[in-house]
């Protein structure tokens, strides 16, 4: 009996650990140095330049390369980028960003779907975020908890760095996390907590 239940924590662990991680996002950082693998709906933009150019404080970690939109810009200029993942449901999924002021005070994060399946100008926003953002670069996040209806769409993730036109925020260095839905580790524990009391 003890080994049956074994089998089945082993099993419960693994599903639990086979859907946490990271979801590769394609040139996260920009080191391309452009913004190849990143689709914005204006051709052209966002621009990607050298942090030595333009050095705010917290870049060492950065690479060399980051995103900007410049004063000027389309306002409702947006990049952004498929998957290739589907929502799970009860799923936790984190998009962080590093992003420093650079004529904007406000830094935007999105995580969504393609109202088309495999069309990003049909980008449909499911949680999104705004940010009070610093001079020095920092780390932001959005955290999305995928309901039901999110389920088998394909995540899609955006950074809208353009809120007006006095100037435009720096983006670096994006990722995507997810964690599996908390009840499988519960369940994880609790096997284990039985296995103990006998």
């Amino acid at each position: 009996m003890k080994q049956i239940v074994l089998m089945c924590l082993a099993a419960v662990c693994c599903a639990f650990l086979a859907q946490a991680g990271t979801i590769p996002l394609l040139n996260p950082g920009f080191e391309t140095g452009n913004a190849a693998s990143w689709f914005s709906p204006q051709a052209g933009l966002p621009g990607v330049v050298p942090h030595a150019t333009y050095p705010h404080a917290n870049n060492e970690t950065l690479g060399t390369y980051f995103a900007y939109y410049s004063a000027g810009d389309f306002a409702t200029s947006w990049c952004g980028q498929k998957t290739g993942t589907n929502f799970v449901a009860n799923n936790r999924y984190t998009l962080a960003a590093w992003m420093s002021n650079g004529g904007s005070a406000s830094g935007f994060l999105d995580i969504g779907y393609c109202a088309t399946p495999g069309d990003l100008s049909t980008f449909t926003s499911l949680t999104s975020a705004t940010y009070a953002i610093t001079v020095p670069w920092a780390q932001y996040s959005l955290v999305y908890d995928a309901p039901l209806s999110a389920a088998g769409k394909e995540v899609c993730v955006r950074f809208p760095t353009k809120t007006g036109n006095t100037g435009g925020t720096w983006v670096d260095q994006m990722s995507l996390e997810v964690v599996p839905e908390p009840a499988l580790g519960l369940c994880a524990l609790g096997l284990l907590a039985l296995l103990r009391r006998r």
